[in-house]
């Protein structure tokens, strides 16, 4: 590319959009804050959605034929469903970054999680990425605080997006950069 100044010496000085990331063989991008909110969008409202759809149509299937009488055994199948639809959800989104370095939203939108260095991510570090924020989210939104910690964690994650390098915080806490892919 020709140089800028050699061309247009009054020309307003230019700015690199995207900050490649020269880790590995080819240049990365990294991934814009929208890309990654859509991304966020759907793996995190439109899926768990889906997955607490899916526990209530099983729940209330199994408590018509089960005709539990007492009101807590309905409750406790209720919310048994509910917490292993999250651990599939969670299993589910640990598989596939593990093994693809995307989750489903990342995958619509066309990015891929990658570590800081540009290594890939490997099973063991992509259900770490998914536990320790999701396993710190719901510890924070049990306290007495009645979830403040909870909202505050969520919201300082949404925010570090526009970082410098377009990292939240659970990307920081291990160590991976999301790229387009």
């Amino acid at each position: 590319m020709p140089d800028r100044d050699a061309i247009d010496p009054y020309a307003p000085p230019a700015s690199q959009v995207a900050e490649p990331v020269h880790a590995t063989s080819r240049a990365l991008f990294l991934a814009r804050p929208s890309q990654r909110l859509g991304a966020f969008l759907i793996d995190g409202l439109l899926l768990p959605s889906g997955f607490a759809l899916l526990a209530l149509i099983v729940a209330t299937v199994v408590g018509v034929f089960l005709a539990a009488p007492d009101p807590t055994m309905a409750g406790i199948a209720i919310w048994s469903t509910f917490g292993g639809s999250l651990l599939l959800y969670l299993l589910i989104q640990g598989i596939l970054v593990g093994r693809g370095g995307w989750t489903v939203g990342k995958r619509i939108v066309g990015l891929r999680v990658l570590r800081s260095d540009g290594r890939r991510v490997d099973l063991l570090h992509g259900f770490w990425m998914r536990l320790v924020f999701w396993l710190a989210l719901l510890f924070l939104l049990s306290l007495v605080s009645f979830g403040v910690l909870g909202l505050l964690l969520f919201l300082v994650d949404a925010f570090t997006i526009y970082s410098d390098r377009h990292r939240t915080l659970r990307d920081r806490l291990c160590g991976t950069i999301v790229v387009t892919s």
